[in-house]
């Protein structure tokens, strides 16, 4: 069981390691975005089942040494995955749907800097260590309570999630185009997002992912 090229990247490469913690396989390492050369590093190693602190720990500090930028390990089994880092003192964030996390993983790969990306990375530890749904950032928008609880039980809940599983990949413009929404620039530093009814109506104005 390998990872393959499951995450895009700037730079790709095999990950090998003398004498790897037993039941786990170092398989690939992706490089994120960083104009200072302190790129985040996703580090994947197969498993088939649950990998200890101590294991990843060792994992870790096998990459990293005594270099300085976010380095997070992932333990990928068939269904799961369990994250250690960018802390080296920290514990496991798992397990978490495979998907899932290979998601979120490379929206942090994909983000402008390591700042921008370790943030990344600690919202996901913060969702699921409370009572967050994993991989929404709820800014006091809406109850969480309601999310987590009202939102699932409403009767188009199957099928919007049916919908979704086939735009799941998609991200910026293109994701917003798939859910209805259509954005046109309105000047130079707006883009207003209008609802797809025969008369259409400004229902936000987006920002650029380099303005959140």
């Amino acid at each position: 069981m390998t990872s393959g090229e499951l995450l895009k990247s700037k730079s790709h490469q095999l990950w090998v390691v003398e004498k790897p913690p037993a039941g786990l396989t170092p398989d690939s390492i992706y490089v994120g975005q960083d104009p200072n050369q302190m790129s985040l590093e996703v580090a994947i190693a197969t498993t088939n089942s649950a990998p200890s602190r101590e294991a990843l720990a060792k994992l870790h500090k096998s990459r990293i040494g005594n270099k300085a930028y976010p380095l997070v390990v992932v333990a990928l089994s068939d269904s799961n995955a369990w994250l250690f880092g960018p802390s080296s003192i920290g514990g496991i964030t798992g397990p978490l749907d495979r998907g899932q996390a290979l998601r979120l993983l490379q929206s942090a790969l994909d983000e402008p800097n390591s700042i921008a990306a370790t943030q990344r990375i600690a919202q996901i530890q913060v969702n699921v260590g409370s009572s967050s749904k994993l991989g929404i950032t709820n800014s006091g928008l809406f109850a969480s309570h309601h999310l987590n609880n009202n939102v699932p039980m409403q009767t188009h809940w199957s099928e919007a999630c049916a919908k979704s599983r086939a735009i799941i990949n998609k991200n910026g413009i293109e994701l917003i185009n798939a859910l209805g929404y259509t954005a046109k620039r309105a000047t130079a530093d707006a883009v207003v997002l209008t609802g797809g009814s025969p008369n259409p109506r400004a229902v936000a104005v987006l920002l650029d992912e380099a303005e959140h």
